[in-house]
C-alpha cells in the first residue's frame, strides 16, 4: 500500500515552469517529476566539510598548534590592552 501525503509548497515560478515541461516530455505527472527530484536528491550522500588547512606564515618546521581558546586568549589580552590605555582605544 503506498501512503501519499498532500501538501502545499511555493515553488519559484521558473521553476515550477521548467518542472511542468520536463514532467510533460517524460509523460508523468508533476507530482511525480517532484517525488522523483526529491528521492534522487535525498539519496546522494551528504559530503562533510572537507580537510581544513589553515594558512600560516614563517619558516616550514615553526608550526605551533593552536586551538580557538588560544586566539580567544590572545584577542582578550589585546583588548586589555586597548581598554588599559586609552591611547589605543579604537
Amino acid at each position: 500500500m503506498r501512503i501519499s501525503m498532500r501538501t502545499t509548497v511555493v515553488v519559484d515560478d521558473w521553476l515550477f515552469r521548467e518542472a511542468k515541461k520536463r514532467a510533460v516530455e517524460a509523460g508523468i505527472s508533476f507530482s511525480e517529476m517532484i517525488n522523483r527530484s526529491l528521492r534522487e536528491t535525498l539519496a546522494r550522500k551528504v559530503g562533510g566539510a572537507g580537510p581544513f588547512a589553515m594558512v600560516t606564515f614563517g619558516s616550514p618546521g615553526d608550526e605551533e598548534a593552536l586551538t580557538p581558546s588560544d586566539f580567544y586568549d590572545e584577542i582578550e589580552r589585546d583588548d586589555e590592552k586597548d581598554f588599559a590605555d586609552p591611547r589605543r582605544r579604537r
